[in-house]
């Protein structure tokens, strides 16, 4: 199964996945707009790829087949619990949407030297137009119907931690470009500069947290320099995050940032605050896998929910284990442990900048509503396939360089 076919020639599946490219910052506003079924659309394309033959194995592959049966597992024997179709439903196509989109990235990848560059142009020309949507919001400008939620903006990406989470990767991203290519630091640090306010305008801790974490990639593989730059960035954050109790602090942000931080301090919504909540959740969650820590409440929403309706528990491990049981628990970690080393062989091979973005995004995990989401996983995914890609070019490289000269 290592490579299905050798043709080289455009097909539906490339034009397919060059429109997730563009759709993934706003995929949630897509869901809501249209049909819960826009979830599926990476792993639709997934299975063309597969149908049409046009995949190639990435390194680890039986990983994540090991991974897999994990979740397959948990879906069933947790739907005991709930809905037996429905939870193995959500693990099935968690399952295949990794499975099959790792295959088929892995073949329009090595395939197609332009893939991953317009891939990513894409990807940023989508997110600039949603930002964009924000600053419009932040100033009382409804754009396309969507207004400040919350007091919190979120542009086109429909909820501020889509958002905050997205123009952390944009940022991470620009980062490691800009070291690459110092002729393009003008534009590029532009767009650094606009992502990292959308984020403060998001009013997403978890977005900051996430991108303290990608940062401290960079500082042991940069120069005195670079070191100067990322440091800077990760003064400017934490000194955001670790002053917002003070009000003369808050008195320099926009109202809306000033009302976010508020309830996350537990000053407004009567002292409780958005922190407390997740303490709650954790606890509920807790309190439930100490009775039976092998069979969760069920993969599947109809039993998600913890303290309040549609509250979930923020943070993937925990919810995985509360919903899914041990199994999905061990999925999860097995699944983590892959992509990070996946990250750590990226910033071997010099691309700290995808590097980075893996581990933001597990960092995003531990705070956050992440679970099966495919526009959460879907940058991990693509990440861990550009680390088997850069690594069979090195080896490629190396076997070049070392065989002997003919006679």
């Amino acid at each position: 199964m290592d490579k299905f076919s050798q043709t080289k020639r455009v097909s539906i599946d490339t034009v397919l996945w060059l429109l997730v490219a563009f759709t993934l910052p706003f995929q949630q506003l897509l869901y809501v707009i249209f049909s819960q079924n826009v979830r599926y659309f990476p792993l639709l394309v997934g299975i063309i790829g597969v149908l049409l033959g046009r995949v190639y194995r990435v390194n680890g592959f039986g990983i994540l087949i090991g991974a897999s049966f994990l979740i397959l597992a948990a879906g069933f024997i947790s739907g005991s619990n709930s809905n037996v179709p429905s939870s193995t439903l959500v693990a099935t196509s968690f399952v295949g949407f990794v499975l099959f989109t790792s295959l088929s990235l892995s073949f329009q990848i090595r395939h197609f030297r332009w893939f991953t560059k317009t891939m990513l142009v894409l990807f940023l020309v989508a997110h600039t137009l949603s930002i964009g949507v924000a600053f419009a919001q932040a100033v009382g400008i409804d754009a396309f119907g969507l207004s400040q939620r919350g007091g919190r903006v979120n542009g086109l990406a429909y909820h501020p931690n889509v958002l905050g989470i997205i123009s952390v990767l944009v940022v991470l991203f620009l980062t490691g470009f800009i070291f690459k290519n110092r002729g393009s630091i003008v534009w590029a640090g532009f767009l650094i500069l606009a992502n990292l306010y959308a984020i403060v305008l998001s009013g997403s801790l978890s977005s900051l947290l996430a991108l303290l974490a990608g940062l401290a990639i960079f500082l042991n593989k940069l120069g005195v320099w670079e070191r100067f730059i990322v440091l800077f960035y990760s003064f400017v954050a934490l000194l955001f995050v670790f002053s917002i109790g003070t009000k003369p602090f808050l008195r320099l942000l926009p109202d809306f940032t000033q009302e976010r931080m508020r309830v996350v301090l537990g000053e407004q919504s009567g002292g409780v605050a958005s922190a407390e909540i997740r303490f709650q959740t954790y606890n509920h969650a807790l309190s439930y896998i100490s009775r039976d820590p092998v069979v969760g409440v069920g993969m599947d929403s109809m039993n998600q929910s913890t303290v309040a309706l549609d509250l979930v528990v923020h943070n993937y491990l925990l919810r995985g284990w509360y919903q899914g049981g041990f199994l999905l628990f061990v999925g999860f970690l097995v699944l983590t442990i892959y992509y990070l080393w996946q990250a750590q062989r990226l910033a071997r091979f010099g691309h700290l900048e995808f590097s980075s973005i893996i581990v933001a995004l597990f960092a995003f995990a531990l705070t956050s509503a992440f679970y099966t989401q495919s526009n959460y996983w879907l940058p991990i995914i693509f990440c861990g396939v550009l680390a088997s890609s850069f690594e069979d070019r090195f080896k490629s490289t190396v076997n070049q360089v070392t065989a002997p000269i003919a006679e």
